[in-house]
């Protein structure tokens, strides 16, 4: 087994163009070689032992076929399975994907950035940026940068955005509640935190539905799950009476479940219940959960799509949930 090999050895090995090799490394779901032709390359590649030097290609074109992926290293789960949906995406375009992590802190996010810059990313998408505590700091360092695309809110100026569409979820979510003799809907989110957008949206979209602000229950974020839910949702319930919830997320919907059965109340005969982020549990739990969510692959789809036109403006894309109705509803 060979080592140092250059790509010029592995084209004469292949017996192609040393164009053509680098061509369809750099690309190989998407660039047009015969099926004989790519075993070769493929074969001489393995027997050579050749490593395509990344810092040189970068250095020689200015990108690489990499695309950034910004995110926090605490985010919740839905996020991961939007990005297993994101590698999707990127494979079928002949890309990778490279994730920049950080946690809650605009320097490190800017850090990560720069880094993904500076190994060629050909466009970074920000899957974590809703901090309300330094919105407007971020907002200024991502000013006139242009291969940027944002997922989720809060919007931002100048920059292309993907929405989910939570507003027209929880409406759909209040109308097959209604249709099913469903009259006091409360909401439930999590208390004692930051004013994140998405949070604040789920209100304001709350309020107009349903004209009731005492229907709105804050979970407290600071005590486990469990606990939280047991000391505030049953007094919520006893001094409220609703006979369905909306809850902010599955992972609260589903504790509470539990919870629920636990001390009596039968679902969905005393309590109908609706999450969000339609997590995979939901089908496994008893009874199953009902959930809002938008299609990932979709978003994944969209982001990509939005990226690659960057040069010709900034747009807001608004993806419709489904409503996937199950047992707890």
């Amino acid at each position: 087994m060979r080592s140092g090999s250059t790509i010029k050895d592995v084209a004469r090995e292949a017996g192609c163009s040393p164009s053509l090799v680098s061509l369809f490394l750099r690309n190989p779901g998407t660039t047009r070689v015969a099926e004989e032709t790519k075993k070769r390359i493929s074969r001489s590649v393995e027997k050579l032992n050749y490593r395509r030097n990344m810092l040189a290609s970068i250095l020689k074109s200015g990108s690489s076929n990499v695309i950034g992926v910004l995110v926090d290293a605490q985010a919740n789960p839905p996020v991961h399975r939007l990005i297993a949906c994101l590698e999707r995406e990127a494979a079928g375009r002949g890309c990778r994907l490279q994730l920049g992590l950080f946690h809650n802190s605009l320097d490190s996010l800017w850090e990560s950035y720069s880094t993904l810059k500076q190994y060629g990313a050909g466009g970074v998408i920000c899957l974590s940026h809703d901090y309300p505590e330094f919105n407007r700091e971020l907002e200024e360092r991502f000013a006139g940068i242009g291969d940027v695309v944002f997922f989720n809110g809060p919007e931002r100026p100048g920059h292309s955005c993907v929405i989910p569409d939570l507003e027209t979820g929880m409406e759909m979510a209040f109308r097959h509640l209604r249709e099913h003799g469903r009259h006091r809907i409360g909401l439930c989110i999590p208390g004692n935190g930051p004013a994140w957008d998405g949070i604040l949206r789920r209100i304001s979209a709350f309020k107009f539905l349903s004209g009731d602000d005492s229907l709105i229950c804050p979970i407290p974020r600071e005590i486990p799950l469990r606990q939280a839910i047991e000391q505030t949702l049953f007094p919520f319930i006893e001094r409220q009476h609703p006979d369905a919830l909306l809850m902010s997320n599955d992972r609260i919907a589903l504790c509470a479940a539990g919870v629920l059965k636990a001390r009596g109340l039968n679902i969905p005969e005393n309590m109908a219940l609706v999450g969000f982020d339609n997590d995979p549990a939901d089908v496994e739990a008893v009874p199953s959960l009902s959930s809002i969510a938008v299609d990932n692959q979709l978003a994944a789809r969209k982001l990509f799509d939005l990226l690659a036109s960057k040069k010709s403006g900034t747009e807001t894309s608004r993806l419709r949930p489904e409503l996937f109705i199950r047992e707890s509803c």
